[in-house]
C-alpha cells in the first residue's frame, strides 16, 4: 500500500509540474531560439516544474523498485486523465466527448490492472 502511496506522490508531482509549465508557457510561448532559452532557464514556473520533476523522478525510482513496471507505468496514465481536467478547469481548454470517452477506457484500465494486481 505505501508504494501505491508513493505512485500517487509521483502522479501529483508530474501534474504539478506540468501545470506550472503550462502556466509559464500560456503567458509567453516557448520558440526554438536562444532568446527564449535564456528565458525559460529565469523563469521561476519552469524552474518550480523541473524541480518537481526531479523530485517526481526520485519517488518514481523508488516505486519502480518496489512495484512491478507492468503495474506501476499503466498506474501512472492516471496523470493524462488528471491532465485533461486540469486543462479545462485552469486553462478552459476544449474538452469534448471524444477526450471523456478515452479517459473512462484509461481510467477502466488502471481500474483492472489495479483489481488483478491486490
Amino acid at each position: 500500500m505505501k508504494y501505491y502511496l508513493l505512485l500517487i506522490l509521483n502522479i501529483s508531482l508530474m501534474l504539478s509540474g506540468q501545470l506550472l509549465w503550462k502556466h509559464a508557457f500560456k503567458v509567453q510561448p516557448f520558440t526554438p531560439t536562444i532568446n527564449s532559452l535564456f528565458r525559460i532557464v529565469k523563469d521561476p514556473y519552469v524552474f518550480s516544474g523541473l524541480v518537481l520533476f526531479f523530485f517526481a523522478t526520485l519517488v518514481w525510482f523508488v516505486v519502480l523498485s518496489n512495484l512491478p513496471l507492468s503495474v506501476a507505468y499503466p498506474m501512472q496514465s492516471i496523470v493524462y486523465v488528471l491532465a485533461l481536467i486540469a486543462g479545462y478547469v485552469l486553462f478552459q481548454e476544449n474538452v469534448t466527448w471524444v477526450h471523456y470517452l478515452g479517459s473512462g477506457f484509461i481510467l477502466i484500465g488502471v481500474g483492472i490492472i489495479a483489481k488483478t494486481h491486490a
